[in-house]
């Protein structure tokens, strides 16, 4: 049976459908929510699995293993929305992507941790000129931010937003969205 977990967090069934986050029971009988996770032309790496009953470790698992940091989530949605300048927003996990699409923004990919790889710096530099850096206000997302620009800024132009602690871009409202990415929201 399918979980309500991210209904029940504010995301639409056609969101979710959009981005076919499924269901699963593990084998230790925990439910877990499934997201895939594709390569930059849609084709499926991994599947992400959320445990849904407690935020205890692991809160996710990968179905099958791959290389961490091969590929950025959602850029192959994201790539058909970089634009003119060709910008994309990097944020960090699969909720903050699914939150800014539901407001109108599909330029936005996310690196799945507070990490960045070389091989992700690359896929990014292939597919946009400008980055809009937006990580969690929490410690572990602003400490990567400098980390994060430093990386990108060899390859690409960054423009980095530090939120305040209590603004976290799973729980942006539309006000939230036009305030911080109005000019970089491209619809075509």
């Amino acid at each position: 049976k399918r979980s309500e977990y991210f209904i029940n967090r504010g995301f639409p069934q056609d969101l979710l459908d959009f981005f076919q986050v499924g269901g699963m029971t593990d084998g230790k009988g925990v439910h877990r929510e499934t997201i895939p996770i594709r390569d930059p032309e849609g084709n499926v790496l991994t599947v992400s699995a959320r445990r849904t009953d407690s935020d205890e470790d692991p809160k996710y698992i990968l179905v099958k293993n791959v290389p961490k940091g091969v590929t950025l989530y959602n850029l192959d949605v994201a790539k058909q929305y970089v634009g003119l300048p060709r910008t994309l927003i990097l944020v960090e996990g699969f909720v903050d992507v699914w939150t800014l699409a539901l407001n109108g923004v599909w330029n936005v990919v996310a690196a799945m941790g507070t990490g960045l790889t070389s091989k992700q710096v690359q896929l990014i530099s292939k597919y946009a000129d400008e980055v809009v850096l937006m990580l969690d206000p929490d410690e572990a997302g602003q400490q990567a931010m400098d980390r994060v620009e430093k990386m990108l800024s060899f390859s690409v132009s960054v423009k980095p937003i530090r939120l305040p602690s209590d603004k976290d871009p799973k729980n942006f409202t539309h006000a939230d969205v036009q305030h911080y990415f109005g000019g970089y929201i491209h619809h075509d």
